[in-house]
């Protein structure tokens, strides 16, 4: 069986660094919804898992979670949202829409990193869950952890060697990820310690295919025929999209794979066996899966690549991967591995540097990819900035093991160089890459202050050990004359990471103090100073609390605000101060200085919770404290005065304590008068200070003097005093309110006759209690019950009689304006008491009559429309919440008579006529709530359209409301703001304007100035989706007012940080990213190209993913037939492996016409040998030389397909086809033929690919010349120029859509 890893407690930290770390234990589900982020084999599953064992919650996978039934679960933990079937965003879309049918309970989920995209992914939870979800990304393990998983495999020693070996080939950094740990540790308990990526997992398969899992006895397998037959199954299982095996015959999972199909794998006969290793998991009975995705990738990227591979199984191999210009995201680890093949890696390195760096064995790269790597990772992050956020730690130090550090430092230290390609690097340098030659360049970066942060504290990383003491001494004195933020922290890190030798406590104190002045910086750990707290001598903690308080300026402490930094510097001062009372290493001087200092804070004047309980704990130092300040400081201040700053702090003197203060004293010293003073601290009275007095006859001894003053210490009884008064005061009020109850209650029985008639002046008591009952428990009979008991059977009787005549007398007293005029005077709190007729109405005795009035009646039909109203206004005026069942009843009702519309126009016209106290709307009730928000916005549209005179801040609701409920009324409602309103327009009209009619509004904005505010405003209509143009317009024209500070390691957080208008601006990029329509992208493009500014990077970013996600919309996976036609080399039955099939055997062709002994060149060329064949007959030669190599394909010429078109070549294979259109480069349609007429008219066609090839044939100097571009640029001089001028030029071609292939026709070298 397999061993169950042990849980190791795990630490996690916000996405963006914000707030402190948090351990697994401390994950609040009322911070849901939470996404919990790491790389793969991180640890995910199993910390959802340990959630679902101690808190009994539900754990699911995510493309099982329409399956599992309604679950009683009040959290729902949702795992493995990265290896669902669709892409991560489908995925996310799916367990949203699962969630939202379930009343959107909270949940955990877990997702790679790689996979999750916080701009897009963040939003959607917040859509459907009203706020973004708090995202956590999961760290790797630390020493204690990495100990304690090694522990649980293997012996000490063994560890202990493990280490030793992994940290000689510089391969400590595999360590944190939980999953590599463990086949480490499998590989090490059977004497194997790898050396590489690829070592490591393949010790780690061949263990776990010896021995048998869960469901039954493995049969010995050889190790060869293991891979390959669990390479084939793992390729079939993702590359079909699937991710589990069933032994049914139709699997009722859409996930699921039956073992019937796979069998058409080859050599299938033993999958049974397979199925019983440790390979994989037993879900039930009849379903399994990998035992972890990277094993799974590793596999079938083994089994695809293993040899033989002829040129073309390679290109058709490799097109399953790219066939859309990019890598699937769910197949980007499997690609990677193909680099294990050299025949793959170069083309594998050039499609994704960056999936090879996250996920491949880079050890295993010959010179030139490694090369090529490095190249292309500099191109990628040239075109997208954050190309790679999540990288594998330690990677380029698998790179300088093949000897390419100078490169890696040219990389490093090159300010030319994209900066996050340069944290890649310089993060991942250490001592094992042989940097001694390196060692200037390394410390030019880390002392260079107009460098950024993050390289600067890479490079001292990497410094470290290379640095003697004395250098290291000398750097930190260099960095601290500095004096820049970045560099004094810096010099402050190094001391921390030297242990502090032979760093001066004067010299680490003021570098304390200039870091305490600095902001967090991103992606740092919370405390910058707990190097200082846990590992700073313990011989030296005094000297350094006696240094900080010395140099400490004043206005550090002066600040009446809270700030982490003071806060932080703070924390630093009591966790060295209780470390020192801990050591026994502070006097009672050093530490009553030390306290003094501390409550200096304004905020802060109490002593931390720590000290003092540390004081409360060791009695002996709380009192030398105590005696120190009272009898040993020499300031000249009384014994009362010192008492009183013991007491500021909370050092006060317990009767205790005097009495041990007491006994320090000198009893012989008669002239010392400080006994007295002592003893008058404590409050003396029959109760307290007996003990103290008893002491204080027994210091006297028989001393006359002091006996006559001990034994008349006068007692104070002003605090028993004080305590007997408040007991009586209470008392007689109590009897007090009894007595006016008891009065009101016969005031109240003596007018039972016009109670009963709906008198307001006896009716509102009992309404109260009525309500006062109901509120409790929201039940009509409990309001009943609560009247009866105040007042009983026949008062109530007539309460209850009153209540119905009061809503019957409505109708007789106001009008529906008059009700409404009151009740909006009511929220605004301008009621006129001296107005009889509104004095009249109630909210609480109509609340309270209506509640009585549906307990008895079932039903409002008998009132009148009137009284409808007062119910409905006092309903939304009181601030506790009536039965669900009244509000309903009464929307019914209106509804009924039609005046629902009339009644909320009662209820909110008034208001927005103030143009202040507008209502708000509460979603309590559904159903309500989606009905007046659907009557609102009707009479929003009619208040906009008929009352142009409305306050401001009614218009704004009016608008607001209508963006969100029904924006194309928007247009309409702005209508009275055109050419011939003279009154000044407010920025918001002027906004929301600008969305619905940018055409004519950016025109006349174009001419005039800008208000930068305007973007404030705009910020507000965020619910109008602008156009592309306008969306555009407004981040050309406001990205230079509000730059945006980016997030880059290091960096120090802002203040101001994430300010809204900046905010706005990078969700509007967002929001343009996310269309995938030309428009779209030329607008994205523009904006990248405009000058350089701080939005340049994320709408870089952006762009790429932009393309990325068009491209993945269109991924579809294989079926099983469509890889082994593929693996085997049979007919193609894709159009992308068509495409691929073909294009190979055109370079197969293009090598023919050049090196070839038959002189295949000749077929192109009239009989001299200079002069070119014609179109025509080059298309047949080309026919004739594919069919000569290619079986299954059928290439028909000049083929029809619509509006009597003709395509050159038609290629044909299982129905599928692909056309190729051929020009000679000379041909005058040469630079627009691959998209308006091989695109347009070809590659739509019904039974068609969707893909093309656009051939053109260069004859070189035996042939006329090309003609030049429509742009004028100089026509093309070689056919290497050519291709890439016309994929340039070709919006098919750079889309994927047409592949460009220029055949060089020039006579073979043996020719000439």
């Amino acid at each position: 069986m397999e061993k169950e890893l042990p849980f190791i407690p795990r630490t996690l930290v916000h996405q963006h660094g914000r707030h402190a770390p948090l351990r697994d234990s401390e994950l609040d589900p009322h911070q849901a919804p939470i996404v919990i982020l790491g790389e793969a084999g991180m640890g995910k599953s199993r910390l959802l898992a340990q959630l679902a064992s101690q808190a009994g919650w539900r754990i699911v996978r995510a493309d099982e979670i329409e399956l599992v039934g309604n679950v009683t679960s009040t959290v729902m933990l949702i795992d493995a949202l990265d290896e669902t079937t669709d892409a991560a965003d489908n995925a996310l879309k799916a367990v949203l829409q699962e969630l939202k049918r379930r009343s959107c309970p909270p949940f955990i989920i877990s997702c790679r990193a790689s996979d999750w995209s916080h701009a897009k992914h963040a939003r959607w939870i917040k859509a459907a869950y009203g706020q973004e979800p708090t995202e956590l990304r999961l760290q790797p393990l630390d020493d204690e952890g990495i100990q304690a998983l090694l522990r649980a495999y293997l012996p000490s020693e063994q560890v202990i060697t493990l280490l030793s070996h992994l940290e000689r080939f510089g391969l400590t950094h595999w360590l944190g990820n939980p999953h590599t740990l463990k086949l480490i540790a499998e590989s090490a308990k059977h004497g194997k310690l790898p050396v590489s990526r690829s070592e490591l997992f393949r010790h780690a398969v061949e263990q776990l295919v010896s021995e048998h899992n869960d469901l039954k006895t493995n049969k010995a397998f050889a190790i060869k025929d293991a891979f390959e037959l669990a390479g084939a199954v793992c390729a079939a299982l993702l590359l079909t999209g699937h991710t589990a095996i069933s032994r049914q015959a139709q699997p009722a999972r859409s996930t699921d794979v039956s073992i019937i199909e796979l069998r058409q794998l080859p050599n299938t006969d033993r999958i049974e066996d397979l199925l019983g290793t440790r390979l994989f998991r037993v879900l039930d009975a009849n379903r399994f899966e990998c035992i972890h995705r990277s094993i799974a990738e590793y596999l079938a990227a083994h089994w695809l690549a293993q040899e033989p591979l002829s040129r073309r199984t390679q290109s058709r191999l490799l097109a399953m991967f790219h066939q859309h210009g990019i890598v699937p995201s769910g197949l980007r680890g499997m690609h990677a591995w193909l680099c294990m093949n050299p025949k793959l890696a170069q083309r594998v390195i050039c499609m994704d540097p960056t999936g090879v760096i996250e996920n491949a064995d880079l050890a295993g790269l010959d010179p030139a990819s490694t090369t090529l790597l490095l190249e292309k990772l500099e191109e990628c992050y040239s075109s997208n900035p954050m190309a790679l956020s999540w990288w594998r730690p330690g990677a380029a130090v698998e790179l300088a093991s093949k000897g390419l550090v100078g490169e890696l430092v040219n990389i490093g230290t090159g300010r030319s160089k994209p900066v996050h390609l340069r944290l890649l690097v310089l993060e991942s340098l250490d001592a094992s890459a042989k940097l001694e030659p390196f060692k200037n360049r390394l410390s030019a970066v880390m002392l260079d202050s107009t460098d950024v942060y993050g390289a600067r504290r890479a490079a001292l990383q990497a410094l470290l050990a290379l640095l003697s003491g004395d250098e290291s001494l000398e750097c930190i004195r260099a960095l601290h004359a500095g004096a820049d933020p970045d560099s004094v922290r810096l010099a402050f890190d190094l001391a921390c990471l030297v242990d502090f030798d032979g760093v001066e406590n004067e010299l680490l104190a003021a570098l304390i103090i200039g870091c305490s002045d600095q902001n967090d910086r991103f992606g740092e750990l919370w405390d910058k100073f707990a190097p200082v707290k846990s590992d700073f001598p313990a011989s030296r903690r005094t000297s350094l609390l006696n240094c900080l308080i010395d140099q400490a300026p004043a206005e550090l402490f002066s600040t009446e605000f809270y700030t982490r930094r003071v806060d932080e510097f703070r924390e630093l001062l009591t966790a060295l101060t209780l470390a020192a009372m801990t050591d026994n290493t502070l006097s009672p001087a050093q530490a009553w200085r030390a306290f003094s200092f501390l409550c200096s804070v304004p905020l802060y004047p109490m002593l931390d919770p720590s000290i003092t309980e540390r004081l409360a704990a060791d009695h002996a130092f709380r009192h030398a404290v105590q005696q120190h300040v009272l009898f040993d400081c020499t300031d000249g201040e009384s014994l009362d005065q010192r008492h009183k700053r013991l007491q500021e702090i909370g050092l006060d003197c317990s009767e205790s304590d005097a009495i041990e203060m007491l006994a320090r004293l000198d009893v012989d010293d008669l002239e010392d008068e400080r006994w007295k003073a002592l003893v008058s601290l404590i409050h003396h009275d029959n109760e307290h200070g007996v003990r103290l007095r008893a002491s204080a006859l027994l210091f006297a001894g028989s001393h006359p003097q002091r006996l006559a003053w001990a034994s008349n210490i006068e007692l104070d009884f002003r605090w028993q005093a004080n305590r007997e008064r408040q007991l009586r005061e209470n008392q007689t009020r109590a009897e007090q309110d009894r007595h006016d109850a008891t009065t009101r209650l016969n005031e109240h029985k003596a007018a039972m006759a016009a109670i009963s008639k709906g008198d307001q002046r006896y009716l509102m008591i009992p309404a109260q209690a009525y309500l006062r009952g109901s509120r409790h428990n929201l039940d009509a009979g409990a309001g009943n019950g609560a009247v009866v008991q105040w007042a009983g059977d026949e008062l109530a009787a007539a309460v209850f009689q009153g209540f119905e005549n009061y809503l019957r007398n409505i109708q007789a007293r106001l009008s529906a304006e008059a009700i409404s005029q009151y009740f909006a005077l009511l929220s605004q709190y301008k009621r006129n008491d001296q107005d009889v007729a509104l004095t009249e109405l109630s909210a609480e005795i109509i609340l309270a009559a209506a509640i009585e009035h549906v307990r008895t009646r079932n039903s409002l039909e008998c009132l009148t429309t009137e009284a409808l109203f007062a119910i409905f206004l006092s309903l939304k005026q009181l601030p506790f919440k009536a039965p669900d069942t009244l509000e309903t009843l009464v929307y019914k009702t209106l509804g009924e008579r039609k005046f629902l519309m009339e009644a909320i126009k009662l209820w909110f016209e008034p208001c927005l006529l103030f143009g202040e106290f507008i209502p708000q709307l509460y979603p309590d009730n559904p159903e309500i709530y989606k009905q007046t928000e659907k009557i609102l916005t009707k009479l929003a549209s009619d208040w906009l359209e008929y009352r142009p005179d409305l306050p401001e801040a009614a218009q704004y609701w009016c608008l607001q409301h209508l963006a969100f409920n029904e924006p194309c009324a928007v247009p309409r409602a702005l209508q009275h703001w055109g050419s011939g309103n003279a009154r000044p327009m407010p920025l918001f009209i002027e906004a929301a304007q600008l969305i619905v009619n940018f055409e004519e509004k950016s025109a006349l904005l174009d001419c005039t100035p800008v208000n930068p505010e305007l973007l404030l405003a705009l910020r507000e209509f965020q619910m109008l989706t602008p156009s592309v143009a306008t969306t555009s317009w407004i981040i050309e024209r406001f990205r230079g007012w509000y730059p945006m500070i980016g997030w880059l390691k290091g960096n120090l957080i802002d203040e101001d940080w994430s300010k809204p208008p900046s905010e706005y601006l990078q969700h509007l990029i967002f929001q343009l990213s996310e269309q995938q329509t030309n428009e779209a992208h030329s607008a994205m493009d523009l904006l990248c190209e405009a000058s350089r500014d701080s939005y340049t990077d994320y709408l870089c970013e952006r762009r790429t993913l932009q393309r990325q996600n068009g491209q993945e919309l269109a991924y579809q996976p294989l079926t099983l037939e469509m890889l082994l036609a593929i693996k085997c080399d049979g007919p193609p039955r894709t159009g992308a492996d068509l495409l691929a099939f073909i294009l190979e055997q055109l370079e197969d062709i293009q090598r023919r016409i050049k090196n070839d002994e038959l002189s295949s060149w000749k077929l192109f060329y009239m009989d001299d040998g200079e002069t070119p064949q014609r179109e025509g007959r080059c298309r047949d030669r080309l026919i004739g030389m594919f069919e000569h190599a290619t079986a299954g394909i059928r290439f028909d010429p000049e083929r029809h397909v619509v509006d009597q078109k003709r395509v050159d070549i038609m290629c044909e294979a299982m129905d599928i086809t692909l056309p190729i259109e051929i020009k000679r480069a000379w041909n005058g349609q040469l630079w627009n033929a691959a998209d308006q007429q091989l695109d347009d008219g070809y590659v739509s066609f019904h039974s068609g690919s969707g893909l093309g090839i656009y051939l053109v044939l260069w004859f070189g100097e035996h042939s006329k010349k090309p003609r030049r571009p429509a742009d004028g640029s100089p026509p093309p001089s070689s056919p290497e120029q050519l291709k890439m001028m016309l994929v340039e030029r070709s919006k098919a071609a750079t889309q994927g859509r047409v592949a460009v292939v220029v055949l060089n026709m020039t006579r073979s070298q043996s020719a000439k």
